[in-house]
């Protein structure tokens, strides 16, 4: 006879049956009457709830109105909300939860896209920002169409760093309910049915795979040849002891995301290499240099972030790099954060750009070398300011390409505005 409702933030229920059944006797019964019975129906499920330590709502007063229709309704008052009873038994909240609001629809499947945690986004578009950057030396095409591509990349990045997210928890659902940190996951509460994410997953491929098309077929071919890794890296994890690494070697650009036991959402468009390759048709020399340096850097942050769950992945038996680097885990970390400056810097050479990135390239080694040596890999919450601080290291590289990079551009881009040309 027991009826759940959502009526409010903590779940409540009311025993309404009885009471909305009996609704249309109200006109011909004394009113007084019905309104003792409801009283006491639902001060019976008060009660039970306060034996299951749920707080009820407080029960004010149980009055009969009209409606504008004139049918019979009844309305209780209670703390919050007001709760109304009509004849066709249905239920019925007045002021902010009269209907469940459009966030509470749309919000598991923001979770689940980790559209709320946006850094991966920015882990994953900077560093196709820089190949798209360093392919415009090469192509020097006009500045929209560099402008055009940014755009292009930062969506698709949203995208596919989103798509990474789903084909993660849809791998690791399981995985995510043995860990504390992640068993409120939609996938592994419920709040998402597979079948969903599977569509999202869809909407999300399809979008991104249309941002695709209106690049070179070599830079599709590049991408397409890549998602192999990007949906079978879950499983890396299962099987070699370097996940961290195997996920980085994703050619086209990755977004790491905080999820369990090592696990990386991967995502694709045209990143790293693949950007160049969009301006250029062939992946330029820089670009190889660059995605060398972001194969390091990748498994060095991934790493780092790892360290939040290096006991849960010992637990559960996942592999991961922090577990594989062990003690010496901060050196490895040194030598790969050393490794990804050394390439970074061949890159910047190979380009010929200007002294301004090396100055930002300055910046971003002491930034790495002083999350390294401050970092406490038993600290969470410290691995977590760590990871999330390399998102800087991305915006600095930029600049730096676009700083260093600008007099070369502009001389080949527009020569006809070149200081001195017009005398000549």
């Amino acid at each position: 006879m027991l009826t759940r409702s959502v009526a409010c933030p903590t779940l409540l229920m009311f025993n309404i049956k009885y009471a909305a059944r009996n609704i249309h006797s109200l006109s011909k019964a004394p009113c007084i009457c019905q309104q003792a019975r409801i009283r006491t129906t639902l001060l019976r499920a008060c009660q039970q709830y306060q034996q299951l330590r749920v707080k009820p709502l407080e029960l004010i007063r149980v009055y009969s109105t009209q409606s504008d229709h004139h049918r019979q309704k009844v309305v209780i008052d209670t703390s919050e909300p007001k709760i109304v009873l009509d004849k066709e038994d249905k239920l019925k909240t007045e002021g902010r939860l009269r209907s469940k609001p459009l966030w509470e629809h749309v919000e598991p499947y923001v979770h689940l896209s980790r559209l709320n945690k946006p850094i991966g986004i920015f882990l994953l578009y900077w560093p196709c920002s820089w190949s798209i950057l360093l392919g415009a030396l090469e192509a020097a095409p006009p500045a929209p169409a560099v402008a055009a591509h940014l755009a292009t990349f930062l969506a698709g990045a949203a995208l596919m760093r989103s798509a990474g997210c789903v084909i993660n928890d849809l791998w690791d659902r399981d995985i995510d309910a043995q860990v504390e940190r992640t068993k409120s996951r939609p996938l592994v509460t419920g709040a998402v049915s597979p079948r969903a994410a599977v569509a999202l997953l869809g909407v999300q491929l399809s979008s991104a795979l249309a941002l695709l098309l209106t690049m070179n077929w070599f830079t599709v071919a590049l991408c397409a040849s890549s998602m192999v890794l990007v949906v079978s890296y879950p499983l890396a994890k299962r099987v070699i002891r370097y996940p961290q690494a195997a996920g980085s070697l994703v050619p086209a650009g990755e977004a790491r995301d905080p999820v369990p036991a090592g696990v990386a959402g991967r995502g694709v468009l045209v990143g790293r290499a693949g950007g160049g390759a969009a301006l250029c048709g062939h992946v330029p020399a820089p670009c190889l240099y660059m995605y060398l340096g972001n194969v390091a850097f990748t498994t060095m942050f991934d790493t780092v972030y790892a360290f939040q769950d290096k006991s849960d992945d010992a637990r559960i038996g996942i592999n991961s790099t922090a577990l594989t680097f062990g003690a010496g885990g901060k050196t490895a970390l040194a030598a790969l954060g050393a490794g990804a400056a050394a390439a970074w810097g061949a890159g910047g050479a190979a380009a010929g750009l200007d002294w301004p990135y090396y100055v930002a390239l300055a910046g971003v080694g002491g930034h790495l070398a002083h999350q390294i040596y401050t970092l406490n890999p038993d600290d969470a919450a410290d691995c977590d300011r760590k990871f999330r601080s390399n998102s800087w290291v991305g915006l600095l590289l930029f600049l730096g390409v676009l700083g260093g990079g600008w007099r070369q551009y502009r001389d080949r881009a527009y020569p006809a505005e070149t200081p001195g040309e017009g005398s000549a």
